[in-house]
């Protein structure tokens, strides 16, 4: 079976739908983890979280690269575009 490699880019460790991604991602056997990136805030650490996971899963071999801890291009509304934001719903 060939199978298809993913890179997983994850905010670990702040809710659970990153770990159920790596879950997701170790239970197929069409897939293969090829890579790691972290981002949001303290990246070395969520680093250091996918890296224990990984270690856990006796996935070692995955490259984990710590990435940018803010985002590039953030959205950013004044109150009056919020308030029109919640009057429109």
């Amino acid at each position: 079976m060939k199978k298809t490699r993913i890179f997983i880019d994850t905010d670990l460790g702040d809710d659970v739908d990153d770990a159920a991604a790596f879950m997701l991602a170790f239970a197929s056997p069409e897939l293969e983890l090829a890579g790691v990136t972290t981002v949001y805030k303290d990246v070395k650490k969520r680093a250091e979280m996918v890296r224990d996971l990984l270690d856990l899963w006796g996935e070692n071999h995955v490259p984990v690269a710590a990435g940018y801890g803010r985002a590039l291009i953030e959205r950013r509304f004044d109150e009056i575009g919020r308030a029109s934001c919640r009057e429109r719903v």
